[in-house]
């Protein structure tokens, strides 16, 4: 410990155990000496989360964006849960089974990567790297890649072609941003882990188990994929929206508002 000339501030170098993690917790005590009969000693406590190493949470640290499955496959999203995974000023890095996945978000408690190219099925490890230090690995199955839609607050992530969001009525504000489709109507419907390059012959999209009519596959963003489609004439309602590659229904269905 070093002080300064003032005698108010302190330098403290503290090497903490290899195994340590958590917040980090500094109880400071003083003795106020005046020469008198009477001192006082000051306390306090400091907690500075900024410092505290990152840990991944027990339960399903790891689960595909898609589906929410606790598995990984290559060039999908995956999402990372857990404490203290980012501090200001940081940049942490994702490595599954040794190779570094591509950023796309983070915040303390989530963090969304790309899963790079890997071959390797079964278990692997992942691990979120920080200036702090690392989390301890932890063991998640790697599967083949399969595309799946992308969710939204319980529906397909899917947007009109003025850019605003396919939403539940009255879900946003201002219907500028966001309102249901409409029968007929050409949107973009959102995936992951679909091969870009794919002949459109080898997809089919259906609503309310109607056919659509599908125009393009393109790349959208990192990880997703927007598939433009011509919706057929439909009833009002809450539609599941289900996509075939290779005459093979996606993982997941999900709805699709219309009104």
């Amino acid at each position: 410990m070093s002080q300064t000339a003032s005698a108010t501030s302190y330098t403290i170098q503290w090497t903490p155990p290899a195994d340590a993690s958590g917040p980090l917790e500094v109880y400071v005590a003083g003795l106020a000496a005046s020469g008198r009969a009477a001192e006082c000693v000051h306390g306090g406590l400091h907690a500075d989360s900024d410092h505290a190493r990152p840990t991944l949470r027990p339960e399903s640290p790891v689960v595909s964006l898609a589906t929410g499955a606790a598995e990984i496959s290559a060039g999908a999203l995956v999402a990372l849960y857990g404490e203290n995974l980012k501090a200001d000023g940081e940049t942490p890095a994702v490595r599954i089974n040794g190779l570094e996945a591509q950023l796309i978000s983070a915040t303390s408690k989530r963090i969304v990567v790309l899963a790079p190219a890997d071959d390797t099925r079964g278990a692997v490890g992942v691990v979120v790297s920080t200036p702090r230090g690392d989390t301890p690995a932890v063991e998640v199955t790697q599967v083949d890649s399969a595309a799946a839609l992308m969710p939204r607050n319980g529906i397909v992530l899917a947007r009109h072609l003025d850019g605003s969001l396919v939403t539940q009525p009255g879900e946003l504000e201002d219907p500028w941003l966001g309102s249901p489709a409409k029968s007929g109507e050409t949107v973009l419907v959102a995936l992951t882990a679909a091969p870009a390059d794919a002949d459109l012959a080898r997809l089919q999209v259906f609503v309310a188990d109607l056919p659509c009519v599908v125009e393009a596959l393109e790349e959208w963003s990192a990880g997703i994929q927007r598939l433009r489609i011509v919706l057929p004439e439909l009833e009002a309602g809450d539609l599941a929206v289900r996509v075939v590659l290779d005459e093979k229904a996606l993982p997941k269905e999900l709805i699709l508002p219309v009104r």
